[in-house]
Protein backbone atom coordinates (compact mmCIF):
# COMPACT_ATOMS: atom_id res chain seq x y z
CA UNK A 1 0.00 0.00 0.00
CA UNK A 2 2.61 2.21 0.76
CA UNK A 3 4.49 2.18 -2.24
CA UNK A 4 0.79 2.40 -4.17
CA UNK A 5 0.19 5.99 -1.77
CA UNK A 6 4.26 6.98 -3.43
CA UNK A 7 3.40 6.10 -7.37
CA UNK A 8 0.12 8.02 -7.24
CA UNK A 9 1.44 10.44 -4.82
CA UNK A 10 4.19 11.12 -7.95
CA UNK A 11 1.87 11.12 -10.34
CA UNK A 12 -0.34 14.10 -8.57
CA UNK A 13 2.88 15.84 -8.79
CA UNK A 14 4.28 15.19 -12.03
CA UNK A 15 0.27 16.46 -13.52
CA UNK A 16 0.10 19.76 -11.58
CA UNK A 17 3.82 20.09 -12.88
CA UNK A 18 3.32 19.91 -16.49
CA UNK A 19 0.54 22.98 -16.63
CA UNK A 20 1.94 25.04 -19.30
CA UNK A 21 4.27 27.68 -18.03
CA UNK A 22 3.21 30.44 -20.67
CA UNK A 23 0.72 33.34 -20.47
CA UNK A 24 -0.55 36.07 -22.86
CA UNK A 25 -0.89 33.96 -25.83
CA UNK A 26 -1.48 35.45 -29.20
CA UNK A 27 -4.53 33.15 -30.39
CA UNK A 28 -4.88 35.10 -33.65
CA UNK A 29 -3.90 38.80 -35.39
CA UNK A 30 -5.40 40.51 -38.32
CA UNK A 31 -3.37 43.84 -37.25
CA UNK A 32 -0.34 44.89 -39.15
CA UNK A 33 2.27 47.34 -38.53
CA UNK A 34 0.17 50.52 -39.23
CA UNK A 35 -3.68 49.21 -38.35
CA UNK A 36 -4.92 53.00 -39.34
CA UNK A 37 -3.21 52.74 -42.99
CA UNK A 38 -6.33 50.58 -44.79
CA UNK A 39 -10.37 51.51 -45.37
CA UNK A 40 -13.02 51.13 -42.82
CA UNK A 41 -16.03 49.35 -41.84
CA UNK A 42 -18.90 51.96 -40.20
CA UNK A 43 -20.68 50.16 -37.67
CA UNK A 44 -23.19 51.34 -34.99
CA UNK A 45 -26.83 54.16 -35.68
CA UNK A 46 -26.88 54.88 -38.83
CA UNK A 47 -29.08 58.01 -39.65
CA UNK A 48 -29.69 56.76 -43.13
CA UNK A 49 -30.98 58.72 -46.30
CA UNK A 50 -33.93 60.86 -45.93
CA UNK A 51 -36.93 58.85 -45.55
CA UNK A 52 -35.07 56.12 -44.59
CA UNK A 53 -35.62 54.77 -41.28
CA UNK A 54 -32.85 54.75 -38.49
CA UNK A 55 -31.10 52.18 -37.40
CA UNK A 56 -28.41 50.20 -35.95
CA UNK A 57 -25.98 48.40 -37.81
CA UNK A 58 -24.10 45.58 -36.18
CA UNK A 59 -20.56 44.14 -37.85
CA UNK A 60 -19.03 40.71 -36.82
CA UNK A 61 -16.04 38.76 -38.31
CA UNK A 62 -15.19 35.16 -37.59
CA UNK A 63 -11.66 33.87 -35.62
CA UNK A 64 -10.33 31.25 -35.41
CA UNK A 65 -8.08 30.36 -32.36
CA UNK A 66 -4.52 28.71 -32.90
CA UNK A 67 -4.42 27.14 -29.50
CA UNK A 68 -7.33 26.49 -26.33
CA UNK A 69 -6.69 28.70 -23.59
CA UNK A 70 -8.44 31.09 -21.64
CA UNK A 71 -9.82 34.36 -23.38
CA UNK A 72 -7.84 37.17 -22.11
CA UNK A 73 -8.27 40.11 -23.92
CA UNK A 74 -9.27 42.09 -27.72
CA UNK A 75 -8.26 44.92 -29.31
CA UNK A 76 -9.26 46.66 -32.16
CA UNK A 77 -8.43 48.93 -34.25
CA UNK A 78 -11.06 52.03 -33.82
CA UNK A 79 -12.26 55.38 -34.34
CA UNK A 80 -15.64 56.03 -32.27
CA UNK A 81 -17.21 58.47 -32.51
CA UNK A 82 -16.90 58.98 -36.18
CA UNK A 83 -19.34 62.09 -37.41
CA UNK A 84 -20.42 65.73 -36.76
CA UNK A 85 -23.68 64.35 -37.93
CA UNK A 86 -23.71 61.71 -34.84
CA UNK A 87 -22.36 63.37 -31.77
CA UNK A 88 -21.72 60.41 -29.86
CA UNK A 89 -24.80 60.55 -27.34
CA UNK A 90 -24.48 56.23 -27.21
CA UNK A 91 -21.97 54.28 -26.23
CA UNK A 92 -19.83 51.69 -27.97
CA UNK A 93 -19.91 47.72 -27.71
CA UNK A 94 -17.80 44.80 -28.28
CA UNK A 95 -19.06 41.56 -28.18
CA UNK A 96 -17.66 38.11 -28.08
CA UNK A 97 -19.60 35.11 -29.54
CA UNK A 98 -19.50 31.56 -30.48
CA UNK A 99 -20.60 30.36 -33.81
CA UNK A 100 -23.69 29.08 -35.14
CA UNK A 101 -23.02 28.01 -38.62
CA UNK A 102 -21.48 30.86 -40.87
CA UNK A 103 -23.23 33.73 -38.20
CA UNK A 104 -22.63 34.34 -34.47
CA UNK A 105 -24.41 32.76 -32.16
CA UNK A 106 -24.08 32.37 -28.10
CA UNK A 107 -22.93 35.73 -26.34
CA UNK A 108 -20.17 34.50 -24.64
CA UNK A 109 -19.06 38.00 -23.46
CA UNK A 110 -20.10 41.90 -23.88
CA UNK A 111 -18.05 45.19 -23.74
CA UNK A 112 -18.84 48.53 -23.42
CA UNK A 113 -17.11 51.97 -23.44
CA UNK A 114 -19.01 55.62 -23.52
CA UNK A 115 -15.40 57.65 -24.04
CA UNK A 116 -14.54 58.80 -27.62
CA UNK A 117 -11.68 57.12 -29.81
CA UNK A 118 -9.36 58.57 -32.05
CA UNK A 119 -7.44 56.22 -34.18
CA UNK A 120 -6.58 54.38 -31.53
CA UNK A 121 -5.73 50.19 -30.95
CA UNK A 122 -8.41 49.83 -27.91
CA UNK A 123 -7.91 47.07 -25.71
CA UNK A 124 -10.80 45.19 -24.24
CA UNK A 125 -10.05 43.05 -20.77
CA UNK A 126 -12.18 40.11 -20.30
CA UNK A 127 -13.75 39.67 -16.68
CA UNK A 128 -15.27 36.06 -17.68
CA UNK A 129 -12.21 34.51 -19.00
CA UNK A 130 -14.14 31.85 -21.53
CA UNK A 131 -12.56 28.74 -22.62
CA UNK A 132 -11.50 29.34 -26.80
CA UNK A 133 -10.96 26.08 -28.43
CA UNK A 134 -8.43 25.61 -31.04
CA UNK A 135 -9.81 25.34 -34.41
CA UNK A 136 -13.19 26.54 -33.30
CA UNK A 137 -14.91 29.70 -35.20
CA UNK A 138 -15.59 32.99 -32.91
CA UNK A 139 -16.91 36.05 -33.84
CA UNK A 140 -16.00 39.62 -33.09
CA UNK A 141 -18.48 41.97 -33.27
CA UNK A 142 -18.84 45.67 -33.28
CA UNK A 143 -21.82 47.78 -32.56
CA UNK A 144 -23.02 50.71 -30.36
CA UNK A 145 -26.29 51.59 -28.41
CA UNK A 146 -27.77 55.09 -28.81
CA UNK A 147 -26.88 57.51 -31.10
CA UNK A 148 -22.97 57.16 -31.74
CA UNK A 149 -21.71 54.90 -34.62
CA UNK A 150 -17.51 54.63 -35.15
CA UNK A 151 -15.36 52.91 -37.90
CA UNK A 152 -13.65 49.41 -37.50
CA UNK A 153 -10.29 49.70 -39.78
CA UNK A 154 -9.95 46.53 -42.30
CA UNK A 155 -6.60 44.62 -42.49
CA UNK A 156 -4.08 46.47 -44.85
CA UNK A 157 -3.55 45.06 -47.87
CA UNK A 158 -5.37 41.81 -47.99
CA UNK A 159 -8.29 41.49 -50.53
CA UNK A 160 -10.75 38.92 -50.11
CA UNK A 161 -13.44 37.78 -50.31
CA UNK A 162 -14.07 37.98 -46.70
CA UNK A 163 -16.41 36.16 -44.11
CA UNK A 164 -18.18 38.59 -42.19
CA UNK A 165 -22.04 38.47 -40.35
CA UNK A 166 -24.24 41.77 -40.21
CA UNK A 167 -27.43 42.18 -38.18
CA UNK A 168 -29.82 45.28 -37.91
CA UNK A 169 -31.48 46.48 -34.93
CA UNK A 170 -33.38 43.23 -33.81
CA UNK A 171 -32.65 41.22 -36.56
CA UNK A 172 -31.18 38.35 -37.10
CA UNK A 173 -27.84 37.80 -38.20
CA UNK A 174 -27.17 37.61 -41.98
CA UNK A 175 -24.00 36.01 -43.35
CA UNK A 176 -21.82 38.90 -45.80
CA UNK A 177 -18.87 38.25 -47.98
CA UNK A 178 -16.81 41.93 -48.25
CA UNK A 179 -13.51 42.67 -49.85
CA UNK A 180 -11.62 43.43 -46.68
CA UNK A 181 -11.70 42.10 -43.65
CA UNK A 182 -11.66 43.84 -39.86
CA UNK A 183 -8.22 44.06 -38.43
CA UNK A 184 -7.81 42.56 -34.60
CA UNK A 185 -6.19 40.60 -32.13
CA UNK A 186 -7.20 38.14 -29.52
CA UNK A 187 -5.26 37.47 -26.49
CA UNK A 188 -5.72 34.29 -24.58
CA UNK A 189 -3.87 33.10 -21.03
CA UNK A 190 -2.83 29.31 -20.85
CA UNK A 191 -1.61 29.16 -17.86
CA UNK A 192 -4.76 27.19 -16.05
CA UNK A 193 -3.26 23.64 -15.16
CA UNK A 194 -4.84 21.67 -17.94
CA UNK A 195 -3.23 18.15 -17.97
CA UNK A 196 -1.27 16.87 -21.27
CA UNK A 197 -2.09 13.67 -22.94
CA UNK A 198 1.38 12.24 -21.54
CA UNK A 199 0.22 13.08 -18.14
CA UNK A 200 -3.13 11.29 -18.33
CA UNK A 201 -1.65 8.45 -19.93
CA UNK A 202 0.68 8.04 -16.90
CA UNK A 203 -2.43 8.56 -14.22
CA UNK A 204 -4.19 5.68 -16.02
CA UNK A 205 -1.03 3.69 -15.91
CA UNK A 206 -0.65 4.41 -12.05
CA UNK A 207 -4.07 3.76 -11.06
CA UNK A 208 -3.83 0.40 -12.70
CA UNK A 209 -0.58 -0.32 -11.03
CA UNK A 210 -1.97 1.15 -8.03
CA UNK A 211 -5.77 -1.72 -8.27
CA UNK A 212 -2.98 -4.49 -8.92
CA UNK A 213 -0.66 -3.95 -6.36
CA UNK A 214 -3.74 -3.84 -4.05
CA UNK A 215 -5.55 -6.78 -5.28
CA UNK A 216 -2.02 -8.91 -4.40
CA UNK A 217 -1.47 -7.11 -1.13
CA UNK A 218 -5.54 -8.18 -0.16
CA UNK A 219 -4.90 -11.91 -1.89
CA UNK A 220 -1.28 -12.50 0.37
CA UNK A 221 -2.97 -11.53 3.77
CA UNK A 222 -5.76 -13.53 2.97
CA UNK A 223 -3.41 -16.76 1.82
CA UNK A 224 -1.79 -15.95 5.03
CA UNK A 225 -4.86 -15.65 7.33
CA UNK A 226 -5.88 -19.00 5.60
CA UNK A 227 -2.78 -21.05 5.94
CA UNK A 228 -2.85 -20.03 9.93
CA UNK A 229 -6.33 -21.11 11.10
CA UNK A 230 -6.22 -24.34 12.67
CA UNK A 231 -9.20 -25.07 10.91
CA UNK A 232 -8.45 -24.90 7.63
Amino acid sequence: MAASRATLSFLVATIVMAAPAAADTILFNSLGSDPFAGTATVFGFNLGEEGDPDRHVGVAYPFVPSSTARFRSAELPLFFPCCDSLPGQGSLVINLFDADGNVPGRLLESFMRTEAIELEVVSFRSALQPLLMAGKTYFLEATSVGIAAGFWHNVVGVEGPFQSARRVDSAPWEAHTQKFAGGFRIIGDDTAPVPEPTSLVLLGTGLAVAGVRRRLSQRARAVTGTASDPNA
